[in-house]
């Protein structure tokens, strides 16, 4: 799975993201895998990046809160991920129905199905201290923090707009940074 066209070949890209993600005990997958689906890859992601996101003190939470606003794609993914963590990783999940509800979450998650109210739910969560994640094309540019894209091989890479994230007083690990792709809007 390639994160980054930075120079790295894609080898060199995949085994760096295989590195990170054993780093946290999550399992090592390929988007392109038949036996793995995307969705299970992206739920991967999404856990392992509670790690590598830096929030302000207030925000942090022993056990950081994953928030899924619209329909959910990730199955059981997720709960089987989070299930599987030690003690010491533990992360929550839960649904959300508006974004008002994102006060108690760490990093949110707008699934594709909410594309027309993406600019609102962009808006609305810029009060609260946290990362905003999608796969909604063209996510990070229009102002979204971490973009999971899935490219023409059917490997993702991580876009991340730190401008927007720093405006919610949000960063990310080196390690995270060397692997994604910066984006401005």
């Amino acid at each position: 799975m390639a994160l980054l066209s930075r120079g790295l070949k894609p080898a060199l890209r995949s085994a760096c993201l295989a590195m990170l993600l054993a780093g946290f005990g999550l399992p090592v997958v390929q988007a392109a895998s038949p036996a793995v689906s995307e969705q299970a890859v992206k739920a991967a992601l999404l856990v392992k990046l509670t790690r590598f996101v830096y929030l302000p003190e207030q925000a942090v939470e022993a056990s950081p809160m994953i928030c899924l606003l619209g329909q959910n794609s990730f199955d059981n993914h997720l709960q089987t991920l989070t299930s599987a963590l030690p003690d010491d990783k533990q992360v929550q999940v839960q649904l959300l129905n508006a974004t008002q509800q994102a006060a108690d979450c760490q990093l949110v998650y707008i699934a594709k199905s909410e594309r027309r109210r993406l600019d609102n739910h962009l808006q609305a969560l810029k009060p609260y201290p946290l990362v905003t994640i999608s796969d909604i094309d063209g996510f990070a540019r229009k102002g979204g923090m971490v973009e999971l894209a899935l490219d023409n091989s059917g490997q993702i890479n991580i876009l991340i707009n730190r401008s927007a994230a720093r405006q919610q007083g949000a960063d990310f690990n080196a390690q995270l940074l060397r692997l994604a792709t910066i984006v401005t809007p």
